[in-house]
């Protein structure tokens, strides 16, 4: 015996809940029109529709007889396997003449051979136009002067207001196979003569991915010295392939914060592109003047610049560097002069772009380990009106979603098992991923270089999650749901569990959940495959230190920053060990002896730090920045201890 359906509010062009009174006798113009209206409402739901058949766009349920309502059901799966869908009738209702149903449309997850991901970070001082650079590049529109394409990319309104980067964002640029871009807004390249690109149609995220042979991440880092600390952890925890650094065409003359960018980018061993911006402000005096400067710059650095002024240098720039392996060691530099007003050199920076090779293909051979470093994390949100529906009891939504980059290994898919970790007290949990999304379109598996979104729950909690069969619901709530738009874009759902919205410790005193570690997050965590023994965090490291810069000497007790990929904490010097020195132990007073090795700008040493607050994860052989005021120095971990 069927329930008795009951009226509905009136149906909107928003979200993902659609009404159709019956679906027979379409003809090929009225079914592609449907085809098209499913593929918004699914991308209007996250990947998730919910069809309401019998009724009336008012939400009366009248109902249709049991011929039309299969026969509906035939036209509506045809619909979803033309949009790439899977279709379930979740129930049926007795409507005022005949019967309802309530279908649920669902995008399966993208299988096909993922396009290539390289990312790319933007560097250069406060004033020298990365930001209109990228937005020009994503939107096709040239800039008018005042700052009109920085505001497509910058994501704070003080930003807008003050004209200065001051926070990390990722912003992606799609290629074909034939180098056309595919982002919104584009009909072509960029070329001196086109000011406002004429808008084509717009490509779905899911037309995107699959027609993407390319994808080119552009991480937005900030300039001002103010936020140079937010640049260091940008540019160490996004391990970029390629440093992309801006310097102004009226700039003759050194920028400290130029050099300091470009001293990192060579000790961390990423490639460098040149662009000088602004060349439509610059007399052709100063701009000789500029390229001089750069190209002295470069020699002084054992690096031979060359200048691009046509594709066909850039062809010849790329056959130079030969297979990947040889792309860190280039001597090569390129350097463009571009503008982001008048679009001279956008086109062939374009073409760099998409002719860049990468320089992570075959770490999934290299290592078997599964690694994915956590870059954001995002918390559930209570409602109780989404608590009770179908799609939370059957774990479509998690307790957390991480936003990361899969570093190496042999990827990640749904219902894969890892550590999630390490918590404040250095532990992992073992947690499923529930799903994974690549720009917002649910995939089978994500390999290495790409960037994700990932659901996860704690093991002990995804059996539960997945058990309970669909048909088991009867009071399905159609409540508002709440959801939140990560940088990466998947569309999120959050929801606690009952036991931890009543919970009202704070995260840091919710050892005792089963959700402990997720509740915990904080900077400096990975998921990792399982393995035997499982992965340990660690308090104490050596490393081969070189200092860059100090304006003194260094001595026992130093407390720098310490940047190792996304790990980044305060940790003290406990031992100096020189070549031609013993090594010194924490305990010894620094002053008490002048024995005591000590290190000033250009020393080398191994060195043994502490963190001071909890123990984080980090590989052998990691990279290492260390930054305390205007101190710089650069390294290598040889050694961790527990």
């Amino acid at each position: 015996e069927m329930e008795e359906a009951r009226w509905l509010p009136p149906e909107i062009e928003e979200g993902n809940i659609e009404y159709k009174y019956r679906l027979t006798d379409l003809s090929d113009d009225q079914f592609n029109h449907r085809v098209t209206q499913m593929h918004w409402r699914l991308n209007e739901g996250g990947d998730e529709a919910i069809y309401k058949i019998g009724y009336r766009d008012n939400g009366q349920p009248i109902g249709i007889s049991e011929l039309e309502l299969q026969s509906s059901l035939k036209a509506l799966q045809r619909m979803a396997d033309s949009n790439n869908c899977n279709m379930t009738v979740r129930k049926y209702l007795r409507g005022e003449c005949g019967i309802t149903a309530e279908v649920l449309i669902e995008r399966k997850a993208h299988s096909k051979l993922l396009p290539e991901n390289i990312h790319i970070a933007v560097v250069g001082a406060f004033g020298t136009g990365k930001s209109s650079l990228i937005g020009v590049l994503l939107s096709g529109q040239l800039d008018n002067g005042r700052g009109l394409a920085r505001t497509q990319v910058v994501r704070h309104q003080h930003e807008i207001l003050s004209g200065r980067t001051s926070s990390v964002s990722r912003h992606k640029l799609y290629f074909n196979s034939t180098g056309k871009v595919l982002n919104e807004g584009y009909e072509g390249n960029i070329t001196v003569q086109t000011h406002l690109m004429s808008r084509c149609r717009s490509l779905s995220d899911l037309d995107i991915l699959t027609e993407a042979k390319k994808t080119v991440t552009l991480v937005d880092l900030a300039g001002h010295e103010k936020y140079f600390k937010t640049t260091v952890y940008g540019l160490v925890s996004h391990a970029p392939q390629y440093t992309l650094l801006c310097l102004p065409a009226s700039s003759s003359s050194p920028l400290r914060m130029t050099t300091e960018h470009l001293g990192i980018a060579f000790a961390l061993n990423v490639p460098i592109v040149l662009v000088i911006t602004k060349s439509e402000v610059a007399s052709a005096y100063s701009l000789a003047k500029t390229v001089d400067y750069i190209k002295r710059i470069l020699l002084s650095c054992k690096r031979q610049p060359v200048l691009i002024d046509s594709k066909e240098d850039i062809d010849t720039l790329m056959n130079g560097y030969g297979d990947n392996s040889g792309v860190q060691n280039t001597v090569h530099v390129p350097l463009f002069v571009t503008s982001s007003v008048s679009g001279r050199g956008m086109d062939l920076l374009q073409h760099l772009l998409f002719r860049l090779p990468s320089t992570e293909q075959g770490q999934e051979e290299t290592k078997k380990h599964t690694e994915v470093a956590v870059l954001a994390t995002y918390y559930p949100e209570s409602n109780e009106d989404y608590m009770e529906s179908d799609i939370m009891r059957r774990g479509r939504c998690g307790r957390l979603i991480v936003e990361g980059a899969v570093r190496h290994g042999t990827g990640v898919s749904p219902g894969d098992e890892m550590y999630f970790g390490p918590n404040l007290r250095g532990e992992f949990e073992r947690v499923c991923v529930q799903s994974v999304h690549i720009n917002r379109v649910p995939v089978d598996r994500a390999t290495v270089g790409q960037s994700i979104t990932a659901n996860i729950v704690p093991v002990a909690l995804s059996s539960g999650y997945l058990s309970t069969p669909l048909e088991s619901s009867s009071s399905y709530s159609l409540g508002s749901v709440s959801t939140t738009t990560s940088r990466d874009g998947a569309q999120c759902c959050f929801q606690e569990n009952d036991s931890e919205a009543s919970d009202s410790s704070t995260p840091g005193d919710t050892y005792n959940t089963l959700a402990s570690t997720t509740r915990q997050t904080k900077q400096g965590q990975f998921l990792l495959s399982i393995c035997d023994p499982p992965p340990t965090s660690f308090m104490e490291f050596d490393a081969d230190i070189l200092i860059l810069n100090h304006p003194n000497q260094i001595h026992l007790n130093y407390q720098p920053v310490v940047h190792i990929g996304v790990v980044r904490q305060t940790a003290r010097l406990i031992s100096i060990r020189k070549e031609s020195a013993p090594q010194v132990c924490e305990d010894r007073d620094a002053n008490s002896s002048p024995s005591v090795p000590c290190l000033g700008t250009g020393d080398r040493a191994c060195c043994r730090f502490r963190f001071l607050y909890y123990p984080e994860y980090f590989d052998i052989g990691s990279a290492i920045v260390l930054r305390e005021g205007r101190t710089r120095g650069i390294g290598k971990i040889i050694e961790r201890y527990v």
